[in-house]
């Protein structure tokens, strides 16, 4: 009734924050619902999988997780070209109304926003077979495919809505807490985001001079949401929600092997998390899809603080994480790459410094200037030094990359330094294979020194056959076990000879 009042007075936008703040929620379960929609088809058309598990998704974001489960449990083909399921009609026509109320809101804070979006929304709606228990294939891929060639989508239209709410989370602010943009708190609230921007902060700077990071907290009918914008792109978003004492956090990302990443960042809570799913409809290629990933926490406000602490300052990490990825694949395989990126997150020394200066080419330069008669055109570092020592050199470009930034130092002061630290790797290597060798020379003295001992007792009869033979026998087991050593060491670094 207050709300109806105020708008009858003409002053709606004391309003726009609650309008808002519906809107984020709508935006979640829009997302939520093209998923199922997603996942409906995928077990009409392999009804023998298991049926995918929402009910956290549907917890926090309202919907009903029997009806959710039931239309995807449900999901049939019918024809070729469409499937049917129970609620099916009834569920996409709540999409719809879940759109348009991100438009209102939209219009409330812009009117010509709103107008614009509505024509889209009209357009798209028009060419949709929705209210029907029965679905084409095409009108779901229509629905939750972002197409490269820029064509309007709804999930495109929801994106930009959500861009469109961001900024006018930001117009609309009440104040500020750590550089994040607030409105609606409650008493408690900021507590909670102090915490969320302390985490930010202190890994904040990792990010060096890449965009993203921008925070907003709303205050919801129930609960705080803190969402982050991560980095620049669309569908990598950050929607962390706190309501009584649990913590819920959705993160949708376009990597899979990221959102993978990010989830192991958080072994030290015991997060109840989802399973990931991985979200496509006919019709999409590789790539236009997300997968979203949904965890819950329940603890005592100051773990939940601590908690919420780790996250903001987890989301660096994820910012060019999967280019820092591809970049460290060129030189060790895709498993150790992961490993690397993951011990630059734990010691908050990240990879955009390393990307910045070059990423890949910082090493090869290194290379071609420390080594270029020791490491042979096309040959693998990993190869020269063994996979230990090119994991602890790759660690050694990071961090000193990270370091040089901070300092105000030049890629070249990491490019040099790096050079001295490879040549003593090498030379490391090489010393260890010398050592082998004279560990060899020195058996094979003590069995020369035998052999003239046993020839000069046997001038005098004293000749214990048993007791040298033994000797032998063991100082034989000394080089067969040195020999084999040294295998093993020249198959690890390919050093044979040409």
């Amino acid at each position: 009734m207050k709300s109806r009042i105020i708008e009858e007075l003409g002053q709606a936008e004391l309003m726009l924050p609650n309008r808002v703040a519906r809107a984020l929620g709508a935006n979640e379960r829009a997302k939520l619902r093209m998923s199922v929609l997603q996942a409906a088809i995928q077990h009409a058309r392999d009804p023998e999988a298991p049926v995918p598990d929402f009910v956290a998704e549907c917890g926090n974001t309202g919907l009903d997780a029997v009806s959710t489960r039931t239309l995807v449990a449900g999901a049939r083909t019918s024809g070729e070209r469409s499937i049917e399921a129970p609620g099916l009609a009834k569920f996409s026509e709540a999409l719809l109304a879940d759109v348009e109320t991100m438009i209102e809101a939209v219009g409330a804070g812009d009117r010509q926003a709103g107008e614009a979006a509505a024509r889209r929304f009209d357009a798209l709606k028009a060419g949709l077979g929705f209210g029907h228990e029965q679905l084409a294939f095409s009108d779901i891929a229509k629905v939750t495919s972002v197409p490269r060639d820029g064509a309007d989508s709804l999930h495109r239209l929801v994106m930009d809505l959500h861009k469109a709410l961001n900024a006018l989370t930001a117009k609309c602010a009440e104040e500020s807490i750590a550089g994040a943009r607030c409105y609606g708190l409650g008493s408690e609230d900021r507590l909670f985001i102090a915490a969320f921007m302390r985490g930010l902060d202190r890994t904040r700077g990792l990010k060096f001079d890449h965009p993203g990071l921008d925070t907003t907290a709303v205050r919801g009918e129930h609960r705080l949401l803190i969402q982050n914008d991560i980095g620049t792109t669309d569908a990598h978003v950050l929607v962390v929600s706190v309501e009584g004492s649990a913590v819920t956090v959705t993160h949708s990302d376009v990597h899979e092997p990221r959102a993978k990443f990010f989830l192991g960042l958080f072994d030290a809570f015991p997060v109840k998390w989802n399973r990931l799913r991985q979200e496509r409809a006919e019709g999409l290629a590789k790539g236009e899809a997300f997968y979203l990933i949904s965890g819950r926490y329940e603890a005592g406000q100051e773990s939940l603080q601590s908690f919420l602490e780790a996250i903001g300052g987890a989301l660096v990490f994820l910012i060019d994480w999967n280019k820092a990825r591809k970049a460290l694949r060129k030189l060790v395989s895709n498993g150790d790459a992961v490993v690397l990126l993951n011990w630059a997150a734990r010691h908050e020394i990240g990879h955009r410094g390393f990307l910045q200066l070059g990423g890949i080419e910082l090493v090869a330069s290194a290379v071609r200037q420390a080594a270029p008669a020791r490491i042979g055109f096309g040959e693998e570092l990993g190869d020269v030094l063994g996979r230990e020592a090119t994991l602890e050199f790759l660690k050694a470009a990071l961090r000193l990359s990270t370091e040089a930034l901070r300092q105000g130092r030049s890629a070249r002061s990491v490019r040099e330094t790096l050079e001295v630290d490879l040549v003593r790797r090498i030379e490391r290597n090489e010393s260890a294979l010398l050592t082998t060798v004279v560990r060899q020379l020195g058996l094979a003295r003590d069995i020369a020194t035998a052999m003239a001992g046993d020839i000069a007792d046997g001038r005098f009869g004293r000749v214990d056959a048993a007791r040298h033979a033994a000797r032998a026998k063991r100082i034989e087991g000394k080089a067969d076990a040195i020999a084999l050593e040294a295998r093993r060491s020249i198959e690890r670094t390919q050093a044979n000879p040409p």
